[in-house]
């Protein structure tokens, strides 16, 4: 799922987790999907995404755009 210039709203516990930072890293993105991180390791090493999303790499983390994972849920209320 590529970054979109729309600003989609952010679903407050996305917002609770990234602290209005714009990218969040990969324990958060997994704590918000409700998945193991190991799961979404797994996955973006198969894949090279994790659910539709595509993550960046900096330095030794995987930065996950915030407006990216609230995409992943269009029916989320901010």
């Amino acid at each position: 799922m590529a970054t979109t210039n729309k600003v989609l709203p952010i679903p407050p516990a996305l917002a609770e987790i990234s602290f209005g930072s714009t990218h969040i890293l990969t324990k958060e993105f997994a704590r918000f999907i409700r998945k193991e991180v190991q799961t979404i390791r797994k996955l973006l090493s198969q894949t090279g995404e994790a659910y539709g999303v595509r993550p960046h790499k900096i330095g030794n983390h995987w930065l996950w755009n915030v407006q990216d994972v609230a995409a992943m849920f269009p029916g989320a209320q901010a």
